[in-house]
């Protein structure tokens, strides 16, 4: 069977989708597993401490940046962190629940202060005397 023979294509082919990471060297995997009832919620890869040390520094040299937006940028920059957070409630309500093993009413409780509503989110120049 030569290189440009379809054969040789489809071949290869299945061959790569019956050991799709043959070669491939996997990093560690952390395995989380809902204490309820001990499913896998999810596998997820694990860091070096390498690469933990780089994200670090990664995020202390963004701290002058988010610093120097001044209260006004980072507000603007909550808010749409809020947003998505409450556009993303019902995800993040079953993945908490699932990964603490709380029941759905639980987990809702713990959720709630990490996405209050718009209304109680205001700039204290926002807020009226009295």
């Amino acid at each position: 069977m030569r290189i440009g023979h379809p054969e040789f294509h489809a071949h290869r082919a299945t061959t790569q989708s019956q050991v799709p990471d043959a070669g491939k060297v996997r990093p560690p995997m952390l395995t989380v597993i809902a204490p309820a009832d001990g499913r896998v919620v999810d596998t997820i890869a694990a860091e070096t401490p390498d690469r933990v040390r780089t994200a670090v520094d990664r995020l202390r040299d963004n701290a002058a940046g988010w610093h120097s937006l001044g209260v006004v940028g980072r507000i603007h920059w909550l808010r749409v962190f809020r947003n998505w957070l409450q556009d993303s409630r019902t995800d993040l309500v079953a993945l908490l629940g699932a990964e603490t093993g709380k029941t759905e009413a639980e987990a809702e409780a713990k959720f709630g202060p990490a996405a209050p509503s718009p209304r109680t989110v205001r700039s204290p120049a926002c807020r009226r005397p009295g």
